[in-house]
């Protein structure tokens, strides 16, 4: 699908953090043919014209992994050539598998203080809290 530009004239992103009750963080590891090829990230993508951040968040976890999240808050957003927004996720405890083309990876992984927003592609100098936690 095409990068769409919001009115701002910027593509507009969502970061899907999700997290278990045991702690462990939903990683994906990105296809050899996007940005970042190969990354070890959280899942997530454009948001479309018109869409709120949560839509955005659900639908793309939906897109990729065929699974359900219940957006619970936005953590934080980045505004440069892309706007990205984070949204922390409530695992609905699914079954998950690959929707697309290329088969995509998944991992949960325990993750201490900041790392799993390390892990989330978030550029240095964003307005990023140093962990995320569910309320």
């Amino acid at each position: 699908m095409e990068r769409q530009h919001h009115a701002d004239g910027l593509v507009h992103g969502v970061i899907v953090a999700v997290s278990r009750a045991d702690g462990r963080w939903l990683l994906i590891r990105r296809s050899a043919h996007v940005a970042a090829p190969l990354a070890i990230c959280f899942p997530g993508g454009g948001i479309e014209l018109g869409e709120d951040h949560a839509l955005a968040a659900a639908r793309e976890f939906r897109e990729e992994l065929a699974g359900e999240v219940e957006p619970v808050r936005e953590v934080w957003q980045w505004r440069a050539l892309i706007v990205r927004f984070c949204c922390l996720a409530g695992w609905r405890g699914c079954t998950l598998h690959s929707m697309n083309s290329s088969p995509l990876r998944w991992r949960w992984r325990k993750c201490s203080g900041s790392r799993p927003m390390k892990l989330a592609l978030i550029p240095s100098g964003s307005s990023a809290p140093n962990s995320l936690s569910m309320p």
